[in-house]
């Protein structure tokens, strides 16, 4: 009897003890659990599925080191949740990077990441990075911008989404590098004004680039310098007529000029047709020739069977 009764003790304490380890909210700028920088709240989390909320204002920092596991960072409420590392980093050249992503399954959302100031280098930094190794990330509805190297940089990582970012003013919008580059999901995002708005090495093949609105780069839209085949149909490459040239440079040049839109390096292949013949959301994807002809001639394939067999 005292054997089950000690049991029972036993179990009771191990349940409590349990039933107190659960997610938290940090505030970060306004709430109740209030810290006055992201990184002191960061330090202050756990693995267990926390929840950093950013209020507006801007935060003036140095690398966000974000080293729990499970963690979301998100903006919360009315205006701009400014993180500026331009601050700190000032005109020196070096990694002048927003936030480091050195653990599995984090979430970054609703925040605008610059570095505002003037860098030497053109590998000055990253909006955010992933590091390699590193799994399950996502990231989403962030505005980036000013950064030497990337807005936003996979290195060697797998498993990650992004998804609605506005990335502008960049080196590269998007950069997956590093051995491997791992595997990502990139759909929804706007590239715009950046150098190269997004440039893969590695296995082309393990990424997914769909429905982005790609345009006004100052060289290319899409470089894919890795191996296999880049899966970047159905996006908005700045013109209704779809990207410019397609090609790339070796000593020599080989490609072809296909439309007006930004162009493409397919160094390794880059699949782009169908394309959206105007911006994501909203534009539709262009049908494959035949489609187009049948429409024309108000005819279907069945009907034109038929015919043949009439």
């Amino acid at each position: 009897m005292k054997k089950i009764v000690t049991i029972c003790i036993v179990i009771a304490l191990v349940m409590a003890v349990s039933g107190t380890a659960e997610a938290n909210i940090w505030d970060v700028g306004g709430g109740l659990n209030h810290y006055t920088t992201i990184q002191a709240a960061v330090n202050a989390a756990s693995n267990l599925g926390d929840e950093i909320h950013v209020y507006e204002g801007t935060y003036d920092t140095s690398l966000v080191n974000v080293n729990k596991s499970n963690l979301t960072i998100m903006g919360v409420g009315a205006g701009t949740k400014l993180i500026d590392v331009s601050t700190f980093y000032g005109c020196y050249g070096g990694n002048n990077t927003g936030i480091g992503i050195n653990a599995n399954n984090v979430t970054i959302s609703g925040l605008t990441i610059t570095f505002d100031g003037f860098y030497i280098s053109h590998e000055a930094g990253d909006g955010i990075q992933v590091s390699s190794g590193v799994t399950d990330a996502t990231i989403t509805d962030n505005i980036i911008y000013g950064f030497g190297r990337a807005g936003i940089e996979l290195w060697g990582s797998s498993g990650h989404s992004i998804e609605g970012n506005t990335l502008y003013d960049n080196m590269r919008g998007l950069f997956l590098t590093g051995s491997g580059a791992g595997s990502a999901t990139i759909e929804g995002n706007t590239f715009q004004n950046n150098y190269v708005g997004m440039r893969i090495e590695g296995d082309a093949g393990a990424f997914s680039v769909n429905y982005n609105n790609i345009s006004d780069m100052e060289a290319w839209g899409v470089v894919n310098k890795g191996s296999g085949t880049l899966d970047a149909t159905r996006n908005w490459w700045g013109a209704a007529d779809g990207p410019g040239y397609v090609g790339y440079f070796d000593g020599a040049w080989h490609g072809s000029w296909f439309g007006s839109g930004d162009n493409i390096w397919n160094e390794s292949p880059v699949d782009y047709y169908p394309y959206l013949t105007g911006p994501y959301p909203g534009g539709q994807v262009v049908p494959v020739p035949g489609a187009v002809l049948l429409g024309i001639l108000g005819l279907s394939v069945a009907g034109i069977k038929l015919r043949k067999h009439a």
